[in-house]
């Protein structure tokens, strides 16, 4: 098992409705005697879930089978609030069960809150079959000898967004679902041009470790632990983001002066890829009053990995190695994760369920206002890539990452100079966490 030296860390997810209300059942009470009052806290880490979902599909739930288990949901907060893991740790307050993405795990390794569900899993004959496997496998990888840190509620699958309007002006066929990048490419061209002194962009553009996700790229070297920035995978990354910059007449601009409000709210931008709970912010805007006639496609696939989409990244639920009622937090997670029920409202609220049910995956959207019609379905016609092994030190990959792109697509360097001024980089940033005390350790 991996062990870390002690020392020392959109989505934006939605759900714009609703609490549902709490009902006692007299049939979920054991025994002669009544179980003793208990409240169950919940520690939200990065990955969101709004005060309606979460007294929709975990709070109220729970209450409803477990009446005597209340849940309060503990936000996690900077440094001086008292709500960050170390000051929460440090007041003996940690919650019993953490919410966040699966790619976030390793937040919670240097502070030994980590614990295994196996045992769990087995006690309560908890059928884990019942999952996606490729979600279950991409979180059984932060495990070296067979762990399960987490179950999974929900995934964050990525889709294709465009505006209807701006295809409807320049007389272009829409986005169509299994389009490959090269075709993505052709077809912002087409949509890219100057009208009336306005400047229309055939795409958005997102950061490098986006568009390469479908590659599924390490960031580290698993077995020197050293950066793999400097590499032909991520070679190709840049030579897309320059083909696309081409396309659209952003060639010498960073990536980031055309994204979201180009295409949220300037409504300049004709397309945009994104994770589906961008799906929640379209909704809001136009309930807001910032209409937009919007649909979605198939995230556009590599000739290097047909079929993909980007890195699956689900949102999942875990119990804290410190919480003093693991089995109660169990009994919670998975009743949330599993139930049939719970997670067909969660799909018909527009989150892709984790369970391995085409039926509740059917459901998916059908409750969010102004979503009929969209294709909704599309989203499922491409497979979200694997992860690559994760890595203590992944995140920290990004802004070199991210600084490369902009100096290539700016003209500052050529991509093999960027890259390996990243890698050069990356590597600081790696030694400079080990010398703090934050490494890996295999025993």
């Amino acid at each position: 098992m991996k062990k870390i030296k002690k020392g020392l860390v959109v989505a934006v997810l939605f759900m714009l409705l609703g609490c549902s209300q709490v009902q006692e059942n007299p049939e979920a009470k054991k025994g002669a005697d009544d179980p003793k009052p208990l409240t169950l806290k919940v520690f939200q880490h990065i990955a969101n879930i709004s005060d309606g979902e979460f007294n929709e599909f975990i709070a109220g739930p729970v209450q409803r089978k477990f009446p005597h288990i209340t849940m309060e949901l503990v936000r996690r907060g900077n440094a001086g609030t008292g709500r960050s893991i170390e000051e929460l740790i440090a007041a003996g307050d940690f919650p019993d069960l953490i919410w966040t993405g699966s790619n976030f795990l390793y937040d919670f390794y240097p502070n030994d809150l980590l614990y295994d569900l196996n045992p769990l899993i087995k006690q309560y004959k908890f059928d884990i079959e019942k999952f996606d496997p490729d979600v279950i496998k991409d979180i059984k990888k932060f495990g070296s000898n067979g762990e399960l840190y987490a179950v999974p509620f929900s995934v964050n699958y990525s889709a294709l967004f465009y505006n209807k309007d701006i295809f409807d002006k320049f007389g272009v066929a829409y986005p169509k679902d299994g389009m490959t990048w090269d075709e993505y490419v052709e077809l912002a061209k087409k949509v890219s041009r100057t009208e009336n002194g306005v400047k229309y962009y055939g795409s958005a553009f997102r950061g490098p470790t986006y568009i390469g996700s479908p590659l599924s790229l390490p960031v580290v070297d698993p077995k020197t632990g050293k950066s793999a920035l400097n590499s032909d995978g991520w070679r190709k990354v840049l030579e897309r983001m320059v083909q696309l910059a081409e396309s659209i007449g952003t060639a010498g601009m960073p990536y980031s002066k055309v994204d979201r409000p180009q295409f949220i709210k300037e409504k300049t931008a004709a397309m945009i890829l994104y994770n589906i709970d961008f799906i929640g912010t379209l909704i809001q805007e136009e309930i807001n009053g910032n209409k937009m006639n919007w649909d979605m496609a198939t995230y556009p696939s590599f000739p290097e990995a047909p079929g993909k989409s980007a890195r699956s990244v689900s949102h999942v639920l875990m119990i804290a190695k410190s919480s003093k009622h693991k089995d109660e937090a169990f009994q919670v997670l998975s009743l949330v994760t599993s139930d049939k029920e719970v997670q067909s409202t969660s799909s018909r609220k527009g989150r892709v369920s984790a369970l391995n049910d085409p039926e509740i995956r059917k459901l998916f959207g059908a409750d969010l206002p102004n979503f009929q019609g969209k294709n909704a379905q599309g989203i499922f016609k491409a497979t979200p890539a694997p992860n690559p092994a994760p890595t203590l030190y992944g995140n920290i990959a990004e802004n070199p990452l991210n600084e490369a792109a902009n100096n290539v697509l700016t003209g500052k360097m050529d991509i093999n100079t960027a890259l390996r001024q990243a890698d050069e980089k990356h590597n600081q940033l790696i030694d400079s966490m080990k010398q703090s005390g934050i490494s890996l350790e295999t025993h």
